[in-house]
């Protein structure tokens, strides 16, 4: 888990935590605190909070398939990121939230600020576990959503 880690663009800061390992009924938690690099721009701060180390790509990268897409299982991912506004900036606005629940897949992401504290939730997950071939472009258009909306910044104002 570590060495995963440390060959990502992030760098744990104290102990890394799993939960529920061993415990197939019950959802894979990996608990960390890090910092995320963010670009400065004449005292803007912008920082994409879901790293592509965590966004799936696009699992679906060609235009066609003829065959179905069989997953072995219904995979949830979720993700929440906790972001502390540096003293002497403001966030004007956070990214729109998302959500977006039908036959093929469920996907929510929402942006929230309390005092100054941003909280970033995302979550995927299939509804299915065999995909037929004319069902693909559905899929692949779903992971273009997903990379579009879990990767966007968020902006701080220097006061």
């Amino acid at each position: 888990m570590v060495r995963y880690f440390k060959n990502s663009r992030f760098d744990p800061e104290g102990p890394i935590e799993t939960y529920n390992f061993e415990d197939a009924n019950k959802n894979y938690v990996i608990h960390f605190k890090c910092k995320i690099p963010t670009e400065n721009l004449e005292g803007k701060l912008s920082i994409s909070p879901i790293s592509s180390d965590f966004l799936p790509g696009n699992l679906f990268p060609e235009s066609v398939r003829k065959l179905p897409v069989n997953l072995s299982y219904t995979p949830l991912h979720t993700l929440t990121c906790s972001i502390l506004i540096p003293p002497g900036y403001k966030v004007p606005k956070l990214p729109d939230d998302y959500y977006s629940d039908d036959d093929y897949m469920k996907i929510a992401y929402s942006s929230k600020q309390d005092g100054d504290i941003i909280k970033i939730s995302a979550m995927y997950t299939f509804k299915k576990i065999t995909y037929q071939p004319e069902e693909y472009i559905n899929l692949r258009l779903h992971f273009i959503d997903i990379n579009s909306k879990f990767n966007q910044k968020i902006i701080m104002l220097n006061n």
